[in-house]
């Protein structure tokens, strides 16, 4: 099912079906992907970090070509066993440097964060299987849906997705990627398949990993092209365990998904349509070194993480990258107060959690998230005051907590009744100058802002104190310009502006 450091190069279109269009490639392109993916020898080379991609440091290692000169007799290391590699990289930073127009600081900040989590975060976390990963049969069910929903919708329903500034993520710069959305109300086969997918993915899941799982995001069918290459990274948390679906593609090589085990070494899973991947994307190091050569594949993600810390939406703010393993007060706060649940969780008296399963306790990492979660205790500010007090009373500070919470993930009911009693709570901003607007709009959730709407609430408050987002930002940069979200919001003549840089 997969293969250490060699690949093997299948051809094959949607759903397994032979694209004559990709067998007519041009000979350089051939060779440029066997000097890509395949080994200088006959024969499958071992390897592990830092060989086919930078991974732990900024340059390939040569570990290679220092023992075959120290140890003659070693004939069977390669120096370089993968090519130029580092030359290939220079390349794919540069490429990020010039479309930024000269801001190197994003871009190299960028790689400075991607290599140090690398580094310190799997040794942290919890491993629930031995290898790392595994790869599966989509549900046969599920197979009809999926190939209809993607040959109904493909032609005029991906858009093209926006990357924060300076992302390494991909290479968005030289081939933009494409999202389709799966709850998108005007596409055909739509309706269903998203919950679908997250009840037949999570069984399997919690079978592989021995535990009950929570769901945290899915993604649409994410559309990548022909030249896309994706570093290798961790997932954030609290995307501890996922899976990734092929829906389909139209290669001329198979793209393989390059996973750093547990046991430190390379493997290259390829996948088929109908196939998936599982993977700890927490602690298991995953990209895709290689470029993708042919027309495209399209891939569905979803995330889960142990019961009970369940992420409601995805934390990321544009502008924010700083130094390794750093974070801005405001990006520190997000993913604390997201890691909170009323009603899943037990919280101590002054409404804050005890540390995520998937942390190992005694780690760097666990000291860390507690300093998170300390600066996660809300203060508030009502309307037309500009004094803001951090609230000592554990209920007060917990209650709004809920409020919080409740926009985030669109409990419209709860929220509600408790509006209702204080509504006054629509005007109030917690500590990083947060409403509960901005979190409706960043959950995707139009019929709660519709209703934050009626109690007053204002469509164009900023968070950061006034240095940051407005609502409309959030849901346009979250969900895209077609979401009913963002819709609602320019409907209503909302600002879109973004953080102050």
């Amino acid at each position: 099912s997969f293969t250490i450091g060699k690949v093997e190069g299948n051809k094959a279109g949607e759903f397994g079906e032979v694209s004559s269009e990709n067998l007519v490639q041009q000979k350089e392109e051939e060779e440029e992907q066997e000097k890509s993916t395949r080994s200088f020898t006959d024969t499958p080379v071992d390897y592990g970090v830092d060989v086919s991609f930078p991974i732990h440091n900024a340059h390939i290692s040569g570990n290679h070509a220092q023992l075959k000169q120290r140890y003659e007799s070693m004939d069977y290391l390669v120096a370089w066993p993968l090519g130029d590699r580092q030359g290939f990289y220079e390349e794919f930073l540069q490429g990020c440097r010039d479309f930024h127009g000269g801001k190197n600081e994003l871009c190299d900040m960028a790689e400075e964060a991607r290599l140090a989590n690398n580094v310190n975060q799997p040794q942290a976390m919890k491993n629930y299987t031995e290898l790392g990963f595994s790869k599966h049969q989509i549900p046969d069910d599920l197979v009809p849906l999926l190939k209809s929903f993607w040959e109904e919708n493909h032609g005029n329903g991906p858009t093209e997705e926006s990357w924060p500034e300076g992302s390494t993520s991909v290479n968005y710069w030289e081939t933009p990627t494409e999202m389709v959305d799966l709850d998108d109300s005007n596409l055909p086969g739509h309706k269903g398949l998203s919950q679908k997918l997250i009840l037949a993915v999570q069984e399997i899941l919690e079978e592989w990993i021995g535990e009950s799982l929570t769901p945290c995001a899915l993604y649409g069918i994410r559309v990548f092209r022909n030249g896309a290459v994706i570093p290798h990274h961790v997932d954030q948390f609290p995307f501890v365990v996922s899976a990734m679906i092929n829906v389909a593609q139209d290669l001329a090589f198979d793209w393989p998904m390059e996973m750093i085990g547990h046991n430190g070494m390379a493997y290259n899973v390829t996948l088929q349509p109908g196939e998936m991947l599982l993977y700890e994307g927490h602690s298991t190091i995953h990209g895709r070194p290689f470029s993708l050569k042919g027309l495209y594949q399209a891939n569905v993600f979803i995330h889960f993480e142990p019961m009970g810390y369940t992420l409601q939406h995805e934390a990321s703010s544009a502008g924010t990258l700083a130094a390794a393993n750093e974070l801005s007060p405001e990006e520190l706060y997000r993913r604390a107060f997201e890691l909170y649940d009323p009603d899943k969780v037990s919280a101590t008296s002054d409404g804050l959690q005890d540390i995520p399963p998937y942390i190992e306790r005694g780690s760097e990492e666990e000291l860390r998230w507690k300093g998170i979660q300390q600066d996660a205790r809300p203060i508030y500010a009502k309307k037309d005051k500009t004094s803001e007090k951090r609230s000592d009373d554990p209920k007060e500070a917990r209650y709004y907590l809920d409020l919080h919470h409740y926009a985030s993930t669109g409990d419209l009911a709860k929220l509600k009744e408790k509006l209702e009693k204080t509504p006054d709570a629509v005007h109030r901003k917690d500590k990083n100058g947060w409403m509960l607007i901005h979190e409706a709009a960043r959950g995707g959730h139009s019929d709660v802002i519709k209703e934050l709407v009626n109690f007053g609430s204002d469509i164009n408050t900023r968070t950061n104190h006034g240095k940051g987002a407005t609502p409309l930002w959030w849901a346009d940069q979250t969900h895209g310009s077609k979401h009913p979200a963002t819709k609602y919001l320019q409907k209503l003549g909302a600002l879109n502006i973004g953080p102050d840089r």
